[in-house]
Protein backbone atom coordinates (compact mmCIF):
# COMPACT_ATOMS: atom_id res chain seq x y z
CA UNK A 1 0.00 0.00 0.00
CA UNK A 2 2.90 2.13 0.67
CA UNK A 3 3.94 1.99 -3.01
CA UNK A 4 0.56 2.58 -4.29
CA UNK A 5 0.01 5.45 -2.15
CA UNK A 6 3.67 7.19 -3.46
CA UNK A 7 2.49 6.04 -7.18
CA UNK A 8 -0.42 7.39 -6.89
CA UNK A 9 0.87 11.09 -5.16
CA UNK A 10 3.16 11.12 -7.97
CA UNK A 11 0.43 11.08 -10.84
CA UNK A 12 -1.86 13.68 -9.26
CA UNK A 13 1.19 16.41 -9.66
CA UNK A 14 2.35 14.79 -13.31
CA UNK A 15 -1.25 14.45 -14.46
CA UNK A 16 -4.60 16.74 -15.15
CA UNK A 17 -6.62 13.41 -14.32
CA UNK A 18 -6.93 11.76 -11.01
CA UNK A 19 -6.56 7.86 -10.30
CA UNK A 20 -8.57 5.64 -7.90
CA UNK A 21 -7.37 3.35 -5.69
CA UNK A 22 -8.58 -0.60 -6.64
CA UNK A 23 -8.04 -3.75 -4.27
CA UNK A 24 -8.24 -7.28 -5.23
CA UNK A 25 -8.70 -10.11 -2.56
CA UNK A 26 -7.84 -12.62 -3.29
CA UNK A 27 -5.18 -11.60 -6.23
CA UNK A 28 -3.09 -15.11 -6.42
CA UNK A 29 -0.28 -16.62 -7.69
CA UNK A 30 1.88 -14.23 -9.34
CA UNK A 31 3.50 -14.31 -13.03
CA UNK A 32 7.45 -14.03 -13.01
CA UNK A 33 8.44 -9.96 -12.08
CA UNK A 34 10.29 -7.75 -10.19
CA UNK A 35 9.17 -6.25 -7.64
CA UNK A 36 10.55 -2.88 -5.52
CA UNK A 37 13.31 -3.82 -3.43
CA UNK A 38 14.01 -7.32 -4.79
CA UNK A 39 16.94 -7.29 -7.26
CA UNK A 40 15.84 -10.71 -9.21
CA UNK A 41 12.87 -11.78 -11.04
CA UNK A 42 10.58 -14.11 -8.97
CA UNK A 43 7.12 -15.23 -8.48
CA UNK A 44 7.55 -16.27 -5.10
CA UNK A 45 6.82 -13.34 -2.76
CA UNK A 46 7.29 -14.84 0.67
CA UNK A 47 9.94 -16.62 -0.10
CA UNK A 48 12.24 -15.70 3.32
CA UNK A 49 9.19 -16.76 5.74
CA UNK A 50 9.61 -19.89 7.02
CA UNK A 51 6.31 -20.41 7.68
CA UNK A 52 5.36 -20.89 4.15
CA UNK A 53 8.47 -23.16 3.51
CA UNK A 54 8.47 -27.17 3.46
CA UNK A 55 11.99 -28.48 3.79
CA UNK A 56 11.11 -31.98 1.42
CA UNK A 57 10.79 -29.19 -1.74
CA UNK A 58 13.14 -26.18 -3.38
CA UNK A 59 12.39 -23.18 -2.20
CA UNK A 60 13.56 -19.46 -3.61
CA UNK A 61 12.62 -16.83 -5.50
CA UNK A 62 11.63 -18.50 -8.51
CA UNK A 63 9.72 -21.64 -8.50
CA UNK A 64 8.43 -24.09 -10.92
CA UNK A 65 4.46 -23.37 -11.36
CA UNK A 66 3.47 -26.30 -9.46
CA UNK A 67 5.97 -26.50 -6.49
CA UNK A 68 4.35 -26.84 -3.05
CA UNK A 69 6.28 -23.49 -1.83
CA UNK A 70 4.85 -21.16 -4.10
CA UNK A 71 3.54 -18.52 -2.14
CA UNK A 72 0.33 -15.81 -3.49
CA UNK A 73 -0.96 -12.71 -2.60
CA UNK A 74 -3.88 -12.66 -0.20
CA UNK A 75 -4.88 -8.83 -1.14
CA UNK A 76 -3.81 -6.40 -3.39
CA UNK A 77 -3.98 -2.47 -4.82
CA UNK A 78 -3.41 -1.13 -7.55
CA UNK A 79 -4.64 2.29 -9.36
CA UNK A 80 -7.18 3.30 -12.11
CA UNK A 81 -6.91 6.05 -14.42
CA UNK A 82 -10.17 8.10 -13.71
CA UNK A 83 -12.04 10.68 -11.95
CA UNK A 84 -11.26 10.20 -8.26
CA UNK A 85 -13.67 7.46 -6.76
CA UNK A 86 -15.56 6.86 -9.90
CA UNK A 87 -13.66 4.26 -11.83
CA UNK A 88 -16.40 2.29 -14.07
CA UNK A 89 -16.36 -1.59 -14.36
CA UNK A 90 -15.39 -2.43 -17.44
CA UNK A 91 -13.14 0.70 -18.52
CA UNK A 92 -9.91 1.22 -20.68
CA UNK A 93 -8.56 3.19 -18.44
CA UNK A 94 -5.10 2.63 -17.65
CA UNK A 95 -3.81 0.31 -14.77
CA UNK A 96 -0.81 2.13 -12.56
CA UNK A 97 0.86 -0.67 -10.22
CA UNK A 98 4.81 -0.36 -8.49
CA UNK A 99 4.46 -3.93 -7.43
CA UNK A 100 3.33 -6.10 -9.77
CA UNK A 101 4.34 -5.40 -13.29
CA UNK A 102 5.22 -2.67 -13.01
CA UNK A 103 2.67 -1.40 -14.74
CA UNK A 104 1.99 2.38 -16.29
CA UNK A 105 -1.06 3.25 -17.09
CA UNK A 106 -0.42 0.99 -20.18
CA UNK A 107 -3.26 -1.57 -20.07
CA UNK A 108 -6.59 -2.03 -18.78
CA UNK A 109 -7.73 -3.85 -16.28
CA UNK A 110 -8.46 -7.52 -18.03
CA UNK A 111 -4.76 -7.01 -19.24
CA UNK A 112 -3.00 -6.26 -16.33
CA UNK A 113 -5.01 -9.18 -14.65
CA UNK A 114 -3.68 -11.42 -17.52
CA UNK A 115 -0.13 -9.95 -17.34
CA UNK A 116 0.15 -10.11 -13.57
CA UNK A 117 -1.35 -13.15 -12.57
CA UNK A 118 -0.99 -16.73 -13.08
CA UNK A 119 -4.71 -17.90 -13.21
CA UNK A 120 -3.53 -21.20 -14.58
CA UNK A 121 -2.02 -21.86 -11.33
CA UNK A 122 -5.21 -20.59 -9.14
CA UNK A 123 -7.09 -22.85 -11.19
CA UNK A 124 -4.85 -25.98 -10.60
CA UNK A 125 -4.81 -25.45 -7.15
CA UNK A 126 -8.57 -24.88 -6.81
CA UNK A 127 -8.26 -21.13 -5.56
CA UNK A 128 -10.29 -18.33 -7.01
CA UNK A 129 -10.19 -17.27 -10.47
CA UNK A 130 -9.31 -13.66 -10.76
CA UNK A 131 -11.60 -11.54 -12.96
CA UNK A 132 -12.88 -7.81 -13.12
CA UNK A 133 -16.00 -8.31 -11.01
CA UNK A 134 -13.46 -8.63 -8.04
CA UNK A 135 -12.21 -5.20 -7.88
CA UNK A 136 -13.20 -3.04 -4.66
CA UNK A 137 -12.56 0.98 -5.16
CA UNK A 138 -10.54 2.36 -2.58
CA UNK A 139 -10.24 6.26 -1.61
CA UNK A 140 -6.47 5.97 -1.63
CA UNK A 141 -3.73 8.33 -0.27
CA UNK A 142 -4.74 11.89 -0.79
CA UNK A 143 -8.84 11.22 -0.01
CA UNK A 144 -8.50 9.15 3.60
CA UNK A 145 -12.13 8.53 4.68
CA UNK A 146 -11.35 5.85 7.74
CA UNK A 147 -7.61 6.53 8.16
CA UNK A 148 -7.47 2.57 9.66
CA UNK A 149 -9.46 -0.69 9.02
CA UNK A 150 -10.83 0.01 12.34
CA UNK A 151 -13.13 2.79 13.58
CA UNK A 152 -10.52 5.34 15.04
CA UNK A 153 -9.96 5.40 18.65
CA UNK A 154 -10.23 9.19 19.93
CA UNK A 155 -11.82 11.06 22.54
CA UNK A 156 -14.79 14.06 21.36
CA UNK A 157 -11.94 16.69 22.10
CA UNK A 158 -9.68 15.61 19.13
CA UNK A 159 -9.25 16.63 15.97
CA UNK A 160 -7.12 16.55 13.32
CA UNK A 161 -8.21 19.54 10.97
CA UNK A 162 -10.04 22.69 11.74
CA UNK A 163 -13.60 22.44 10.25
CA UNK A 164 -14.56 24.96 7.43
CA UNK A 165 -17.70 26.49 7.50
CA UNK A 166 -18.83 25.03 4.27
CA UNK A 167 -18.23 21.61 6.14
CA UNK A 168 -20.03 22.17 9.01
CA UNK A 169 -23.28 23.72 7.51
CA UNK A 170 -23.17 20.04 5.73
CA UNK A 171 -22.68 18.34 8.78
CA UNK A 172 -25.01 20.17 10.96
CA UNK A 173 -28.20 20.13 8.11
CA UNK A 174 -26.87 16.06 7.91
CA UNK A 175 -27.45 15.85 11.78
CA UNK A 176 -30.99 17.73 11.84
CA UNK A 177 -33.32 14.81 14.33
CA UNK A 178 -36.04 14.28 12.06
CA UNK A 179 -35.99 10.32 12.72
CA UNK A 180 -36.42 10.41 16.72
CA UNK A 181 -38.68 7.66 16.60
CA UNK A 182 -36.51 4.87 14.32
CA UNK A 183 -33.63 3.46 15.55
CA UNK A 184 -31.58 1.19 12.42
CA UNK A 185 -30.23 -2.50 13.54
CA UNK A 186 -30.01 -5.85 12.07
CA UNK A 187 -26.94 -4.59 9.76
CA UNK A 188 -24.92 -7.54 10.53
CA UNK A 189 -27.76 -9.90 9.02
CA UNK A 190 -27.84 -8.17 5.51
CA UNK A 191 -26.41 -11.17 4.06
CA UNK A 192 -29.56 -13.01 5.10
CA UNK A 193 -32.40 -10.31 4.48
CA UNK A 194 -30.68 -9.25 1.08
CA UNK A 195 -32.65 -11.44 -1.06
CA UNK A 196 -35.82 -10.95 0.44
CA UNK A 197 -35.46 -6.86 0.71
CA UNK A 198 -33.67 -6.45 -2.80
CA UNK A 199 -34.44 -9.57 -4.75
CA UNK A 200 -33.39 -13.07 -5.58
CA UNK A 201 -30.78 -11.09 -7.90
CA UNK A 202 -28.55 -9.77 -5.58
CA UNK A 203 -25.56 -11.40 -3.98
CA UNK A 204 -22.99 -10.31 -1.08
CA UNK A 205 -19.53 -10.31 -3.02
CA UNK A 206 -17.53 -9.39 -0.20
CA UNK A 207 -17.45 -8.27 3.22
CA UNK A 208 -15.42 -7.32 5.89
CA UNK A 209 -16.54 -6.72 10.49
CA UNK A 210 -14.07 -4.49 12.73
CA UNK A 211 -14.55 -3.47 15.82
CA UNK A 212 -12.16 -0.92 17.94
CA UNK A 213 -12.65 0.24 21.83
CA UNK A 214 -15.21 3.21 20.13
CA UNK A 215 -17.02 1.71 17.83
CA UNK A 216 -17.74 -0.93 15.03
CA UNK A 217 -17.54 -0.61 11.53
CA UNK A 218 -19.44 -3.50 9.36
CA UNK A 219 -18.93 -3.09 5.07
CA UNK A 220 -20.33 -4.86 2.27
CA UNK A 221 -19.69 -5.39 -1.10
CA UNK A 222 -23.14 -6.59 -2.98
CA UNK A 223 -24.70 -6.25 -6.69
CA UNK A 224 -27.18 -7.31 -8.62
CA UNK A 225 -26.28 -10.22 -10.82
CA UNK A 226 -28.72 -9.07 -13.58
CA UNK A 227 -26.65 -6.17 -14.37
CA UNK A 228 -22.99 -6.55 -16.94
CA UNK A 229 -20.60 -5.30 -13.91
CA UNK A 230 -21.84 -1.85 -13.35
CA UNK A 231 -24.32 -3.10 -10.23
CA UNK A 232 -22.14 -3.24 -7.50
CA UNK A 233 -22.97 -1.27 -4.04
CA UNK A 234 -20.88 -0.11 -1.59
CA UNK A 235 -22.96 -0.40 2.06
CA UNK A 236 -20.69 0.57 5.01
CA UNK A 237 -22.13 1.37 8.36
CA UNK A 238 -20.37 2.71 11.31
CA UNK A 239 -21.65 2.87 15.28
CA UNK A 240 -20.04 4.96 17.32
CA UNK A 241 -19.91 3.37 21.02
CA UNK A 242 -18.47 6.17 23.85
CA UNK A 243 -18.64 3.66 26.97
CA UNK A 244 -18.28 5.40 30.32
CA UNK A 245 -15.66 4.36 32.99
CA UNK A 246 -18.89 2.15 35.15
CA UNK A 247 -19.48 0.41 31.81
CA UNK A 248 -22.25 2.14 30.10
CA UNK A 249 -22.98 3.73 26.78
CA UNK A 250 -22.06 7.76 27.14
CA UNK A 251 -25.19 9.10 24.51
CA UNK A 252 -23.95 12.23 24.36
CA UNK A 253 -20.40 11.22 23.50
CA UNK A 254 -21.19 8.97 21.12
CA UNK A 255 -23.10 11.26 19.63
CA UNK A 256 -20.15 13.75 19.40
CA UNK A 257 -17.74 10.90 17.51
CA UNK A 258 -20.33 10.59 15.16
CA UNK A 259 -20.51 13.93 14.07
CA UNK A 260 -17.03 14.01 13.67
CA UNK A 261 -16.77 10.94 11.54
CA UNK A 262 -19.34 12.54 9.28
CA UNK A 263 -17.02 15.88 9.38
CA UNK A 264 -13.71 13.87 8.18
CA UNK A 265 -16.00 12.28 5.52
CA UNK A 266 -16.76 15.32 3.97
CA UNK A 267 -13.42 16.77 5.05
CA UNK A 268 -11.83 13.96 3.07
CA UNK A 269 -14.24 13.89 -0.15
CA UNK A 270 -15.38 17.17 -0.48
CA UNK A 271 -14.11 18.36 -4.51
CA UNK A 272 -15.75 20.20 -7.06
CA UNK A 273 -19.04 20.29 -4.57
CA UNK A 274 -19.76 16.61 -4.54
CA UNK A 275 -21.52 16.94 -1.29
CA UNK A 276 -25.25 18.12 -0.92
CA UNK A 277 -28.34 17.94 1.66
CA UNK A 278 -30.96 15.67 0.49
CA UNK A 279 -34.01 14.51 2.15
CA UNK A 280 -34.88 10.44 1.81
CA UNK A 281 -39.14 10.04 2.07
CA UNK A 282 -39.91 8.93 6.03
CA UNK A 283 -36.29 8.90 7.00
CA UNK A 284 -35.31 12.78 7.06
CA UNK A 285 -32.01 14.36 6.02
CA UNK A 286 -29.57 12.65 4.62
CA UNK A 287 -26.01 13.63 2.82
CA UNK A 288 -25.70 12.83 -0.90
CA UNK A 289 -23.58 13.58 -3.90
CA UNK A 290 -24.96 16.11 -6.36
CA UNK A 291 -26.32 15.67 -9.33
CA UNK A 292 -23.01 16.46 -11.42
CA UNK A 293 -21.39 13.53 -9.66
CA UNK A 294 -21.71 10.45 -11.87
CA UNK A 295 -21.37 8.43 -8.99
CA UNK A 296 -24.18 7.82 -6.73
CA UNK A 297 -23.67 8.04 -2.82
CA UNK A 298 -26.51 8.79 0.11
CA UNK A 299 -25.48 9.21 3.96
CA UNK A 300 -28.52 8.95 6.59
CA UNK A 301 -27.19 9.73 9.93
CA UNK A 302 -29.16 8.71 12.54
CA UNK A 303 -27.71 9.35 16.37
CA UNK A 304 -24.08 7.43 16.29
CA UNK A 305 -25.22 5.50 13.57
CA UNK A 306 -23.70 6.42 9.97
CA UNK A 307 -24.88 4.26 6.86
CA UNK A 308 -23.12 5.19 4.02
CA UNK A 309 -24.73 3.70 0.29
CA UNK A 310 -22.48 4.34 -2.52
CA UNK A 311 -22.53 3.11 -6.06
CA UNK A 312 -24.44 2.88 -9.48
CA UNK A 313 -24.47 5.80 -11.82
CA UNK A 314 -26.17 8.62 -9.96
CA UNK A 315 -27.43 8.82 -6.54
CA UNK A 316 -30.77 9.36 -8.13
CA UNK A 317 -30.60 5.73 -9.57
CA UNK A 318 -28.94 4.87 -6.19
CA UNK A 319 -32.25 5.88 -4.47
CA UNK A 320 -34.31 3.50 -4.80
CA UNK A 321 -32.11 1.02 -4.08
CA UNK A 322 -30.77 2.65 -0.63
CA UNK A 323 -34.31 3.28 0.50
CA UNK A 324 -35.25 -0.17 0.94
CA UNK A 325 -31.96 -0.80 2.65
CA UNK A 326 -32.83 1.85 5.48
CA UNK A 327 -36.49 0.68 5.48
CA UNK A 328 -35.05 -2.97 6.49
CA UNK A 329 -33.15 -1.72 9.07
CA UNK A 330 -35.21 0.64 10.72
CA UNK A 331 -37.47 0.05 13.73
CA UNK A 332 -39.65 2.29 15.60
CA UNK A 333 -38.78 3.10 19.16
CA UNK A 334 -40.98 3.21 22.09
CA UNK A 335 -42.14 6.49 23.50
CA UNK A 336 -40.09 6.36 26.62
CA UNK A 337 -37.26 4.11 25.01
CA UNK A 338 -34.95 2.19 27.58
CA UNK A 339 -31.51 3.35 27.35
CA UNK A 340 -29.40 0.87 25.10
CA UNK A 341 -26.28 -0.67 26.43
CA UNK A 342 -23.26 -2.08 25.47
CA UNK A 343 -21.70 -5.56 26.16
CA UNK A 344 -20.69 -6.86 28.81
CA UNK A 345 -17.87 -9.16 29.35
CA UNK A 346 -16.76 -11.38 31.94
CA UNK A 347 -13.94 -14.05 32.29
CA UNK A 348 -14.35 -17.68 32.68
CA UNK A 349 -11.38 -19.68 31.53
CA UNK A 350 -8.25 -19.54 29.78
CA UNK A 351 -7.42 -22.92 28.10
CA UNK A 352 -3.80 -23.83 26.56
CA UNK A 353 -5.28 -25.32 22.80
CA UNK A 354 -1.52 -26.80 21.83
CA UNK A 355 -1.46 -30.01 23.83
CA UNK A 356 0.88 -30.05 26.35
CA UNK A 357 3.08 -27.35 24.78
CA UNK A 358 2.48 -24.72 27.16
CA UNK A 359 0.64 -24.24 30.60
CA UNK A 360 -1.96 -21.27 31.09
CA UNK A 361 -3.65 -20.06 34.52
CA UNK A 362 -5.01 -17.15 36.04
CA UNK A 363 -3.37 -15.41 39.41
CA UNK A 364 -4.59 -13.99 41.94
CA UNK A 365 -4.85 -10.62 40.56
CA UNK A 366 -6.76 -12.31 37.50
CA UNK A 367 -3.09 -11.61 35.47
CA UNK A 368 -3.06 -14.85 32.97
CA UNK A 369 0.24 -16.48 32.97
CA UNK A 370 1.84 -18.73 30.62
CA UNK A 371 4.14 -20.77 30.57
CA UNK A 372 6.18 -21.60 27.04
CA UNK A 373 6.58 -19.39 24.42
CA UNK A 374 4.35 -19.59 20.98
CA UNK A 375 1.71 -21.30 23.06
CA UNK A 376 -1.52 -21.12 21.29
CA UNK A 377 -3.67 -20.18 24.33
CA UNK A 378 -8.06 -19.00 24.46
CA UNK A 379 -9.89 -16.86 26.68
CA UNK A 380 -12.95 -18.10 27.28
CA UNK A 381 -15.92 -15.20 28.10
CA UNK A 382 -20.11 -14.74 28.73
CA UNK A 383 -21.73 -11.98 27.74
CA UNK A 384 -24.70 -10.01 28.24
CA UNK A 385 -25.70 -10.26 24.68
CA UNK A 386 -24.73 -11.99 21.28
CA UNK A 387 -21.76 -10.88 20.39
CA UNK A 388 -21.51 -10.16 16.12
CA UNK A 389 -18.02 -9.42 15.82
CA UNK A 390 -14.74 -9.49 17.91
CA UNK A 391 -11.16 -8.25 17.91
CA UNK A 392 -8.16 -8.18 20.16
CA UNK A 393 -4.91 -6.32 19.96
CA UNK A 394 -1.56 -5.94 22.02
CA UNK A 395 0.03 -2.80 22.95
CA UNK A 396 3.30 -4.56 20.81
CA UNK A 397 3.78 -7.88 19.30
CA UNK A 398 3.81 -9.96 22.29
CA UNK A 399 0.06 -11.54 22.09
CA UNK A 400 -0.74 -12.32 19.07
CA UNK A 401 -4.74 -12.49 18.26
CA UNK A 402 -5.63 -15.45 16.06
CA UNK A 403 -9.22 -16.31 15.76
CA UNK A 404 -12.74 -16.12 17.97
CA UNK A 405 -15.66 -17.88 18.31
CA UNK A 406 -18.61 -16.70 19.07
CA UNK A 407 -21.96 -18.63 19.92
CA UNK A 408 -25.75 -17.40 21.37
CA UNK A 409 -27.04 -18.87 24.61
CA UNK A 410 -30.23 -18.43 26.32
CA UNK A 411 -29.73 -15.35 28.62
CA UNK A 412 -27.15 -13.56 26.10
CA UNK A 413 -23.90 -15.21 24.36
CA UNK A 414 -20.13 -16.68 24.98
CA UNK A 415 -16.82 -15.41 23.40
CA UNK A 416 -13.84 -18.02 23.14
CA UNK A 417 -11.06 -15.74 22.09
CA UNK A 418 -7.33 -17.42 20.74
CA UNK A 419 -4.21 -16.11 21.13
CA UNK A 420 -0.19 -16.93 20.15
CA UNK A 421 2.19 -15.69 23.11
CA UNK A 422 4.68 -14.52 20.89
CA UNK A 423 7.53 -12.75 23.21
CA UNK A 424 8.54 -13.21 26.81
CA UNK A 425 7.33 -10.74 29.34
CA UNK A 426 3.97 -8.64 30.52
CA UNK A 427 1.55 -7.94 28.00
CA UNK A 428 -1.74 -5.54 28.03
CA UNK A 429 -4.21 -7.25 25.79
CA UNK A 430 -7.41 -5.36 25.05
CA UNK A 431 -10.44 -8.03 23.62
CA UNK A 432 -13.19 -5.66 21.62
CA UNK A 433 -16.97 -6.90 20.92
CA UNK A 434 -19.69 -5.40 19.13
CA UNK A 435 -23.03 -7.05 20.07
CA UNK A 436 -24.28 -9.03 16.93
CA UNK A 437 -28.01 -6.65 16.72
CA UNK A 438 -27.21 -2.92 17.19
CA UNK A 439 -23.35 -3.10 16.41
CA UNK A 440 -22.62 -1.05 19.90
CA UNK A 441 -18.85 -1.98 20.98
CA UNK A 442 -17.35 -2.25 24.32
CA UNK A 443 -13.90 -2.97 25.02
CA UNK A 444 -12.33 -5.97 27.76
CA UNK A 445 -8.88 -5.34 29.37
CA UNK A 446 -6.69 -8.01 29.72
CA UNK A 447 -2.85 -8.43 31.15
CA UNK A 448 -0.88 -11.38 30.03
CA UNK A 449 2.57 -12.56 31.20
CA UNK A 450 4.68 -15.22 29.40
CA UNK A 451 7.43 -17.02 30.67
CA UNK A 452 9.32 -19.87 30.02
CA UNK A 453 8.27 -23.28 30.61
Amino acid sequence: MDQNAAVQLGLTLQYPTATTWLYMQDFGFINPTRLVGIGTELNNPFYENPQYINPHFPTGPLLAPTNPNRTRFGCHVFLGNSTPNMWSYGSDNGIYDACSGPAIGDRNLQQYIDCSIDNAENSRRRYRIIDQGQVLIGYGAYSIEYPAPYPPERDSNSSLFFEPEAVSRLVNASLVDSTRSLAHVDWLRLPTWLKFTLGDSWEVHYKEIHVGKTGARAYWRISDTRTAGDGHISVEVLVSSAVTEDGKLDVKESATLTRQHVSDLIRATQRDDAWEIGNISSFGACLQHAGHIAHGRIVLVVGNIVMDISGLSSTEVLLPTAHKLFKQTAVKEPVDPAPPTVPILEMQEVNVNNGDAGVARVLEDETIRIDGLHTRFSVVFTADCAVGSARSGCDGAGILFDEYKAKETETGGGLEVFFIANEIGRHRVRVCVAEAHTLLAASFDLEVEVVHD
